[in-house]
């Protein structure tokens, strides 16, 4: 039933109406990121070498599915103490805060690479084209800027070079915020301090002073003079910081009310992905996956009653194809 519903998706999304860009909210906001479904796996070796102990998560047992989400967002514009406030909860919520406007028109689409008619198609190719062609419906002009938030993953930043070249290049600030996790535990054991810690160089994060960040996890490591291990481990943070501190210039962003992270994304590959297709003892084939994929993005983008219109209209039509024909006489009953 999955394979048969997924079939007649691609010609429902192309009879969808298009979205009107005079109805859109003035900043495009486009998002992916990669989740592993799992999948069956031929053993070509003797079965007992499958006991073999091994660390993390067997090879191949997993494949990466590429998610991404294409909205509009009006401009909500903050300051980096507003936003420390939020992650700290420093002050309790206000209650005279007026609610965030909502987004507009949100899609999800998810894809794995896979051979389709003998042509392989690349997931993070399939994704990032469809992305495009959201962005050239909603701003066929290029006038309204373009977001892309997203983790570090250098694959994802490569194939982004598809959208508009105007495009503001954001790293997710919660993939920023583990890595400065990681540093405090280098320094030190009272949560207390590494929340202290932690605090301080977020709050310069989000206002622009990212390399002197870098720069004083440096200093701090010179120092207290840190194992050869940990000043591997923070070399690794600041390189991180490093590669991403173009994309990581939050107090411009947060002037012009851009998003600066990308729960849009995260919670898709949960509630998307891991809920549906991660139960326990499943595992799918290439072909099922992408199936229940295309049928859970239609069911997603709140599109189900449209798509079972559809579908029915064309099972009617494949069945009985003479009905058109039939139904232009007038046929008289006799009585």
């Amino acid at each position: 039933m999955a394979y048969q519903g997924a079939e007649a998706i691609e010609n429902f999304r192309q009879s969808l109406p298009k979205i009107k860009p005079d109805e859109e909210h003035e900043i495009i906001v486009a998002t992916a990121d990669g989740k592993g479904v799992p999948v069956l796996t031929k053993v070509t070796g003797k079965k007992i070498e499958t006991h073999k102990p091994q660390k993390g998560p067997k090879p191949d047992r997993k494949k990466m599915a590429i998610v991404g989400s294409a909205y509009s967002s009006a401009p909500n514009r903050r300051t980096p103490e507003e936003v420390i406030n939020s992650l700290f909860q420093n002050k309790p919520d206000s209650k005279d805060e007026s609610p965030r406007v909502k987004p507009l028109n949100k899609r999800v689409r998810a894809s794995l690479t896979r051979v389709e008619k003998g042509q392989e198609i690349n997931a993070t190719e399939e994704i990032f084209n469809w992305l495009a062609t959201e962005n050239e419906q909603r701003n066929p002009d290029n006038i309204k800027p373009v977001v892309i938030i997203m983790d570090g993953q250098p694959s994802l930043w490569t194939v982004a070079e598809k959208l508009p070249d105007n495009r503001i290049e954001v790293l997710d600030l919660l993939h920023a915020t583990p890595r400065v996790w990681d540093a405090a535990g280098l320094f030190y054991n009272n949560h207390e301090e590494k929340l202290a810690f932690i605090e301080e160089r977020v709050l310069r994060i989000l206002q622009g002073q990212v390399k002197g960040v870098i720069r004083g996890l440096k200093q701090m490591a010179s120092k207290r003079k840190l194992s050869k291990k940990k000043t591997e481990k923070l070399r690794k943070i600041c390189n991180y910081l490093k590669k991403n501190q173009d994309r990581m210039q939050y107090h411009h962003y947060l002037e012009k009310g851009y998003p600066i992270a990308s729960g849009v994304i995260e919670g898709a590959c949960r509630h998307f992905i891991k809920d549906r297709m991660e139960r326990s003892r499943m595992r799918w084939t290439i072909k099922g996956a992408q199936a229940m994929l295309e049928l859970r993005s239609v069911n997603l983008n709140e599109h189900w009653d449209e798509f079972s219109k559809f579908r029915i209209r064309k099972l009617n039509d494949e069945l009985y194809p003479n009905n058109k024909i039939v139904a232009k006489y007038d046929w008289k009953v006799a009585a």
